[in-house]
């Protein structure tokens, strides 16, 4: 997420101040642009705040078959033309674009 003082101005992911705006980021490659520009000490802040985060409730129960089954025809399905289609899409991107960045930590 993007942290924005009162006046407007970006200040990265921590706030400067306590009236802070927090504004969700659109996807992984923003938020990995954003933590690219961090210093070390915000990086170590940033750190240290996913660390202290509680931890989730659990894992669900894995489902058996029979369950999965019964949710299978609930869940929301393409058909076959937009399947093709949206295959078609994701290979026209893939061959336009150039070769993914190193995530920043590595």
């Amino acid at each position: 997420m993007r942290v924005l003082e009162q006046g407007g101005r970006e200040q990265g992911l921590f706030a400067r101040r306590l009236s802070a705006i927090f504004i969700c980021m659109s996807s992984v490659t923003e938020i990995e642009a954003a933590m690219e520009r961090l210093s070390a000490k915000e990086l170590g802040r940033l750190r240290d705040w996913l660390l202290s985060r509680p931890a989730l409730a659990g894992a669900a129960r894995p489902k058996t078959g029979a369950e999965l089954a019964s949710i299978w025809p609930r869940l929301f399905h393409l058909s076959l033309a937009e399947a093709d289609a949206l295959g078609a899409d994701v290979e026209a991107v893939r061959t336009r674009q150039s070769p993914p960045r190193p995530p920043a930590w590595e």
